[in-house]
């Protein structure tokens, strides 16, 4: 929505009535600087109001930033072969099926012993956590106090590697 300039509205404003735009006298180069410098002012509100309107000096984000954010090209999170890992968690540490079996067999073992060989005391089994032979392997030991009648005790253990 532009302004209108003095001059250009003169049917409005009596210009013509008013000016006498060939004259030379003192009041009337006034009048007309004054108009003049009015007129400048309403072409300068004119082009800030354009610029408003079409907000060219705006400051934002460049459209690669743009296309940046949508995509999410910057981002920082984990791999594809880490989720993949995550999932099927190929680096768990744990026993196997058959190590579960040799174990609850030894364990039952263990606690028979106390009942089957007389004289024979056996404390209950300890299962304790231990570094494997690799680095950052573990394993589990199984550790039984054995104490024969009249006798001293002694530790009697097996190391399961975990795999």
């Amino acid at each position: 929505m532009a302004i209108s300039k003095l001059r250009d509205d003169k049917g409005n404003n009596k210009y013509d009535d008013v000016i006498d735009d060939n004259s030379d006298e003192p009041f009337m180069v006034l009048i007309k600087h004054i108009f003049e410098k009015i007129d400048e002012g309403v072409t300068k509100t004119n082009e800030h109001i354009t610029k408003m309107a079409t907000n060219d000096a705006k400051v934002g984000i460049t459209q690669s930033q743009a296309d940046a954010i949508v995509s999410n090209t910057a981002k920082t999170g984990i791999t594809t072969q880490q989720a993949t890992d995550i999932t099927t968690n190929n680096a768990k540490v744990g026993i196997t099926t058959k190590q579960s079996q040799q174990l609850s067999l030894l364990v039952q073992s263990a606690i028979q012993l106390s009942s089957v060989v007389k004289g024979t005391t056996v404390s209950t089994p300890a299962l304790t956590l231990i570094p494997g032979k690799v680095s950052g392997s573990y394993s589990i030991r199984l550790s039984v106090r054995v104490t024969p009648q009249g006798g001293k005790t002694v530790v009697k253990y097996v190391d399961l590697p975990l795999t």
